[in-house]
């Protein structure tokens, strides 16, 4: 029990530590034993493209900045006094993008908004500090998404008017806190996060979701709402939408940051809201496969099972054996989701680039759904093939059965593949200042990470240069950001990951032929004799099958076992295997929303 809390579990973020991020971040390479064993790899090519362990802090330490909270002092044009309101007719316009363009998530129902908006307009005095707050963010958040157009300077100037809003409703944070909570408290919270999300500015979004979770629990929002509340329908929609809302926010940030989720699945009855994306449905009528909202609900609860079967503190003491085999079904589960979410008119709609560019020129509302979801699985894939190896599932294949070990060498070359796909799909992704920073930062960089981990291991990859290829390609995107917004995002210190893979590969490269050259000086009978150690293991091709896994085994820091080694743990390590720890919900089934079980509203 000694290393249970071996610094390999998490990251801590900053100089001192000001931030921690759990197993199930992306970022994960970035702890102190990870830089240790880029050190390692990196100081066997003297070729002068290796970096020092204090310069790679330095470098980790700038690109994990722009997904932390600034340190006290930072960003100080942010405390400014209130700030005018825009004319009405500007207003109006900044609420029409906010409803046409923040498609995500539908926390707040449009007609409500707007007969409040017209109250509001005729007599300001009616409306309180609440209302004034639930204003501003929607004001902050249309402004964000109506000026700016991809420019440096549409960039800058939607960045600092939006702010301008935003900050008035900073200014009456803590009225809301310090008063009787309603429904529109929540709601600023939960659109509080959504603008705290934006590339532009720092990252708050984890507070401001935790307060709005924890006022929305408290008004009963998990909850089915009974009838002697003598509730509208129009109320009770209200309130599960947000609910809803709130529970993806909740689970997808916990899931990328590996910091605890504050909702807890088993107390959840709330139903869940249909048809809030109507546009969007097929000319058949149907809408499973198109109700966009739904497909997101269903992947947080992928996400929220992953985080506490696979990265809680309860789920490490679970023995490989067990671990393999729950990575096996919670990646059927992520499979199956992404059939139905992906299933148009019954293909699958992300198959192929001709399919997903032609739905840009169609529809872009429905261009970035299909994007989003198309990341949320690959990352999903990558965060899976992690846990398989956090305790050396890989090394414990034997107590599997032939389906399980089958599966997970499946989904080690899967997840190679998604980290290659999601490099690729950085030419879709428009850099903007309303663009969430998960899409546009996180993930481009979980792709480099997980790609550096393979190549590094595997410097002989018949794939390397193609790999090293697709993250320059990334290193594309972090240029354009750094471009657009004047150098305050910086993230193109992250091509020293592709200095050292690349030095690495050269090495490995120069190192091969020099054995192809002492191997032909030989006599052929020593050379039918001695194997070639240095034979391609690693084809993408072969990971496929069962009996290539132990040489398709990436080994990495973020990979290893508590013990720090990337072996199988110490048998005074092992822990009784906690089978029954996990109840099964009925709303934890696959088919959670159907409407016998959840009420459509």
């Amino acid at each position: 029990m000694s290393n249970f809390h071996d610094e390999s579990s998490g990251l801590m973020i900053g100089e001192h530590g000001q931030e921690y991020a759990g197993s199930s971040c992306g970022m994960s390479l970035a702890t102190q034993s990870g830089l240790q064993w880029i050190s390692q790899k990196a100081g066997n090519s003297n070729n002068g493209n290796s970096i020092s362990l204090d310069e790679q802090r330095e470098m980790v330490n700038e690109i994990l900045s722009q997904l932390k909270l600034p340190t006290r002092g930072e960003n100080g044009s942010r405390n400014r006094p209130q700030s005018n309101l825009p004319p009405i007719e500007v207003a109006k316009r900044y609420i029409d993008v906010y409803f046409a363009k923040q498609w995500l998530w539908p926390i707040i129902r449009e007609s409500g908004f707007r007969e409040h908006c017209e109250r509001y307009w005729n007599d300001p005095a009616s409306c309180d500090k609440t209302w004034y707050a639930l204003y501003n963010v929607v004001l902050a958040l249309g402004c964000r998404a109506c000026l700016s157009s991809g420019t440096l300077k549409s960039f800058r100037d939607s960045e600092n008017e939006a702010w301008a809003y935003f900050d008035n409703t900073v200014s009456v944070q803590s009225n809301l806190m310090y008063q009787k909570t309603s429904l529109q408290a929540v709601q600023t919270f939960a659109l509080m996060t959504v603008f705290a999300q934006g590339v532009g500015g720092p990252q708050p979004e984890y507070i401001y979701c935790a307060i709005a979770v924890r006022f929305a629990t408290g008004l009963g929002l998990h909850k089915s709402s009974p009838k002697a509340w003598h509730m509208s329908d129009l109320e009770i929609e209200d309130r599960n939408r947000l609910f809803w809302s709130l529970y993806c926010l909740d689970k997808t940030i916990a899931f990328r940051t590996g910091r605890p989720s504050l909702l807890d699945d088993s107390d959840i009855a709330c139903p869940f809201p249909r048809d809030l994306f109507p546009d969007h449905h097929g000319e058949d009528g149907s809408h499973e496969s198109r109700d966009f909202f739904l497909n997101v609900t269903r992947y947080s609860r992928i996400c929220s099972r992953i985080i506490k079967n696979l990265y809680s503190t309860t789920s490490l003491m679970q023995t490989a054996e067990a671990r393999g085999a729950t990575v096996v079904e919670l990646y059927e589960e992520l499979k199956q989701w992404r059939r139905v979410a992906t299933t148009d008119a019954g293909q699958d709609a992300l198959q192929g680039w001709a399919s997903l560019r032609e739905t840009k020129m169609t529809s872009m509302a429905l261009f970035h759904q299909r994007l989003v979801l198309e990341y949320f699985y690959h990352d999903c894939v990558a965060s899976l093939d992690k846990a398989r190896r956090l305790k050396d599932i890989a090394e414990a294949r034997a107590g599997n059965t032939s389906l399980q070990r089958f599966a997970l060498d499946q989904l080690a070359a899967d997840s190679l593949e998604s980290a290659r796909s999601m490099c690729l799909l950085t030419q879709y992704i428009d850099i903007e200042s309303y663009a969430p920073n998960w899409l546009v930062i996180y993930y481009p960089l979980t792709a480099i990470i997980t790609i550096f981990t393979f190549l590094a291991s595997n410097p002989r990859s018949s794939s390397a240069t193609a790999d090293i290829a697709l993250m320059q390609c990334v290193l594309g995107l972090f240029g354009r950001i750094e471009y657009i917004s004047s150098g305050n995002i910086l993230l193109t210190k992250s091509g020293e990951f592709i200095k050292i893979v690349s030095s690495l590969v050269e090495k490995a490269k120069n190192d091969e032929e020099n054995e192809d050259s002492s191997l032909s000086r030989q006599p052929q009978s020593l050379q039918e004799q001695q194997p070639r150690c240095h034979e391609r293991q690693d084809d993408v091709a072969d990971l496929h099958a069962p009996d290539r896994l132990k040489s398709s085994r990436v080994d990495s820091p973020f990979l290893q076992t508590q013990t720090g080694e990337n072996n199988l743990p110490d048998d005074d390590f092992s822990m009784p295997y906690m089978a029954d720890q996990f109840q099964s919900l009925n709303w934890l089934n696959w088919n959670f929303l159907q409407e016998d079980i959840m009420i459509t509203r």
